[in-house]
């Protein structure tokens, strides 16, 4: 919960994806290689989708 009282707010998926391929973005634009955000980001989603698999083989 916050200091007001409300649940804290989560964020969703879309935000996590800007969340990871933001950072990829700003470094390609300063003419780095944005290489270890995108990993970042596609083990985040390779983990995202087998913990949703494993959530409905559950059930």
């Amino acid at each position: 919960m916050s200091q007001s009282g409300k649940p804290a707010k989560r964020l969703g998926r879309k935000h996590g994806a800007v969340f990871w391929i933001t950072p990829a973005v700003v470094e390609l634009e300063r003419g780095h290689s944005g290489s270890p955000y995108i990993w970042l980001a596609a083990v985040g989603g390779i983990t995202y989708t087998a913990s949703v698999v494993a959530q409905r083989v559950r059930q």
